[in-house]
């Protein structure tokens, strides 16, 4: 019996336990299947509250993938040399790219986290452990990431074909527009992508594994922590901003009288000071305004602008740390593409004030002169050529005029080079210029534009005179236009004389021939100088040479190629990470207008009932988004303008302040443009939702 018995009791055991091994598994399926079901709806949810982000997020991994096709891609040759340089360059942009987007990442997860602090709370409230709340809010992400993930990857195909043609159009290559992918560059997005979201769900999970319950419910409560409370401590903040902001703008301008390495340093004083002047200002900016526009009560209580105030202020208050963060991150990105612009241009009008006609040559020979203007009447559609030998005066020793310091030492100039009008106005016919005639006692002035306002103060408004030999000249005007003067047409500047007065100088002991051509350099030249004539090319075809310095040929289009390789090997890379910035930045501003959504409907439900009515709802709504979205970009926009003007006329050189403000405006047109985008994808969304 007692056998039975037992036997009875163990299978009624191991019934039992079975039976509640099956209850525990099902009960994790229906629990895995419930936190499935709510990522998936808290996913869709977060797709419709944060759609700006998603789109960022396309676009960051279409940039991502753009970057990596072209470091993958075969047309990397067309660089040369300059390939292996170029793929290091973005090798670093792709590692720029990824933590600018690891950080954005970052922050929208951690910004999502604190908002719904409370949603989170009471799961844990109704026994949900830790590891299943952080995996459903990983799994969420995982959704979202993985949905930006494809569609930026097919914008990213997109992009690079559209990048492709465009550095295909600057070399002037052929190119077929086709949507292929890299299979590789797939791999390395991906990767990529996935170290990002990796990192930000690591940092999410540990949180969410140490924080309190008490603090997930009232965490969507507390705001940033601001750094003064004080009134006084707030005005004092503020005039120390304004000190940084000033001490940057009198550095710069001081710069302008300093050599380059001092002026160097001068920059990077300015930059720092701007930086600290722009992070001061918007942590107290909120509480001075506040301060300064309540105290004037006939403005403030006029329509709805005490509403807008405190909204504004309030808001500014609680993200003060945030709108310094995304400030800086505007002027960067502006002065990064104007930077990117000025290099280019810079660079290229370089290679048009060194190589001012489309070839150019010297020898000491006047045979080997001879031969190679024969190269070229016999190979290039020419449209003029020319021959001719300078000449040289110790006498006049116009560098003391030079105010420049990197161009006025005698040690550049221990003769002045002169040219024989007719010479000169056979070149001026090449360039398309009008022709000159001078009187005996008078002289012409070439030089380049970076001192042609020295040349015509004292030569010109004041009338000094020149002596040369027993004749005193007068000058009758100074020319500026790209003339060879770098070492070809003289250094710097030109005297130019009537033909008998230069003939009684002591000849250079160089020959020299320009020519201008119809089209395109013919390579035939190029081959004749080679096999014929012994000219060594560089491989970029950017200079000759001949070892016995007998001759030296100077084609333009090659150097202005490899100048376009050298722009794109800079350019390139910083216009991405402007362009990231940007996007970046704009992202979190727009997040954070959205993110307070239900105190905003609550507040213009309040006021509805006071009496305001849709008209002045919707322009109230507009105006505030409107001041929100300015208040970071408006100080950054003039402290960069500023900025970029005069570095740009420290170190562009030959570049007036009028043409470095053209291209600053085209830039700053082009942030407003991105800027505006995501402004009014903000308004739209933030009015849609007021009014749910």
């Amino acid at each position: 019996m007692r056998s039975e018995e037992g036997k009875k009791s163990a299978e009624n055991s191991i019934r039992g336990s079975w039976m509640c091994w099956l209850f525990w598994e099902v009960m994790d399926l229906m629990a895995d299947k419930m936190i499935r079901t709510l990522s998936l709806r808290n996913a869709k949810r977060q797709a419709t509250d944060y759609t700006i982000y998603i789109i960022t997020m396309i676009i960051s991994v279409a940039v991502l993938y753009t970057i990596n096709a072209t470091v993958t891609s075969e047309n990397l040759d067309i660089f040369g040399g300059m390939s292996s340089t170029f793929m290091a360059l973005l090798y670093i942009l792709d590692l720029i790219v990824i933590l600018i987007v690891g950080w954005l990442v970052n922050y929208m997860m951690r910004f999502m986290l604190e908002k719904r602090s409370r949603e989170f709370g009471m799961y844990f409230l109704m026994g949900m452990e830790s590891s299943q709340v952080s995996g459903m809010f990983l799994k969420e992400n995982f959704f979202i990431g993985a949905m930006s993930l494809v569609a930026g990857v097919f914008a990213g195909g997109i992009l690079y074909q559209l990048i492709q043609s465009l550095i295909m159009h600057i070399f002037e290559l052929d190119f077929s527009f086709s949507i292929t992918f890299s299979a590789r560059a797939l791999l390395l997005t991906i990767t990529c992508y996935l170290i990002i979201l990796l990192f930000a769900a690591f940092r999410s999970r540990r949180k969410l594994k140490k924080v309190e319950i008490h603090s997930l419910l009232y965490l969507d409560q507390a705001n940033e922590e601001t750094i003064l409370n004080a009134p006084w401590k707030n005005r004092f903040l503020f005039l120390c901003s304004i000190l940084c902001l000033l001490t940057g703008v009198a550095v710069i301008y001081c710069g302008f009288g300093l050599d380059r390495m001092d002026a160097m340093t001068a920059v990077l004083i300015a930059l720092i000071s701007f930086g600290l002047g722009i992070f001061t200002f918007y942590h107290c900016a909120g509480a001075f305004f506040a301060w300064l526009l309540t105290h004037n009560k006939d403005w403030k209580y006029k329509g709805q602008r005490m509403f807008l105030v405190r909204m504004l202020t309030s808001k500014i208050n609680t993200i003060s740390t945030t709108l310094s963060v995304i400030a800086i991150l505007f002027t960067l990105a502006i002065i990064c593409m104007s930077e990117g612009v000025l290099l280019k241009d810079v660079s290229e009008k370089n290679v048009t004030d060194t190589i001012s006609f489309d070839i150019q040559a010297t020898a000491e020979r006047k045979k080997v002169i001879d031969q190679v203007e024969d190269a070229i009447r016999d190979t290039q559609k020419v449209a003029g050529v020319w021959t001719y030998q300078l000449y040289e005066t110790a006498e006049t020793k116009l560098y003391r005029v030079i105010t420049n310091r990197e161009l006025n030492s005698g040690r550049l100039y221990e003769t002045d080079y002169v040219m024989k009008l007719s010479d000169y106005n056979e070149l001026r016919k090449m360039k398309g210029l009008e022709t000159q005639a001078l009187e005996d006692d008078e002289l012409l002035i070439h030089c380049r534009n970076i001192v042609s306002e020295d040349f015509k103060k004292h030569f010109i408004r004041q009338q000094e005179t020149i002596d040369l030999g027993a004749v005193t000249y007068r000058c009758k005007a100074v020319y500026d236009e790209a003339f060879s003067q770098y070492w070809f047409n003289g250094m710097t500047y030109l005297i130019v004389l009537p033909d008998e007065a230069a003939c009684l100088l002591e000849p250079e002991d160089h020959y020299k021939c320009v020519s201008e051509i119809n089209g395109r350099v013919n390579d035939d030249l190029k081959n004749i100088l080679a096999d014929e004539m012994g000219v060594r090319f560089s491989e970029d075809l950017s200079f000759s040479a001949i070892l016995s310095s007998e001759l030296s040929v100077d084609i333009q289009q090659y150097s202005m190629l490899e100048q376009r390789k050298g722009n794109v090997l800079f350019s390139f890379p910083i216009f991405y990470i402007a362009f990231v910035l940007v996007i970046a930045a704009a992202t979190v501003l727009s997040v954070q207008q959205l993110s307070d959504i239900a105190k905003y409907r609550r507040r213009y439900c309040t006021m509805e009932q006071l009496g305001l009515d849709t008209d002045k709802k919707e322009k109230t709504i507009f105006i505030q988004v409107l001041l929100f979205f300015m208040m970071p970009a408006v100080l950054p926009a003039f402290i960069s303008g500023y900025a970029i003007i005069g570095t740009g006329t420290i170190y562009a050189t030959g570049m007036q302040a009028a043409w470095i403000m053209k291209v600053y405006l085209l830039v700053l047109a082009a942030f407003l443009v991105i800027h505006t985008i995501y402004f009014l994808a903000s308004y739209l969304q933030f009015r849609k939702m007021i009014d749910e």
